[in-house]
């Protein structure tokens, strides 16, 4: 049943929030980071400038694929549907019965599209 929420969340996400927002510093610069570490320049801005305020690790992820954003779009909605499925798992754990906890993790969900559609 996890597992199911976990795909079933993904799929609804992708369905709702088609691609990926490039709104602020952190996200330009963990994207451009990926860029740089993947063409061997180390983690820096376009300029060459070093990307010191973030840790590298988010990038340094993206970066083995070819195209970061993409790649970041569906980490991201693979870590959403993991959170979906341990969050319903963790309720389960807690003797919450099935439809309850299904509920709980659905709500928490609902929480989650409301504050990407909003930003």
């Amino acid at each position: 049943m996890a597992v199911h929420l976990g795909l079933l969340s993904i799929v609804v996400l992708h369905l709702l929030h088609p691609r990926i927002g490039i709104r602020d510093e952190d996200a330009f610069s963990y994207l451009i980071g990926a860029r740089s570490l993947a063409k061997g320049l180390g983690f820096t801005l376009v300029d060459g400038t070093p990307i010191t305020p973030w840790p590298m690790g988010y990038s340094w992820l993206l970066s083995h694929f070819g195209n970061p954003i993409l790649a970041a779009q569906w980490l991201n909605y693979g870590c959403f549907g993991i959170a979906c499925a341990l969050l319903f798992l963790l309720l389960q754990k807690h003797r919450w019965p099935k439809v309850p906890a299904l509920c709980a993790t659905l709500v928490c969900a609902a929480f989650f599209f409301r504050n990407i559609s909003t930003n």
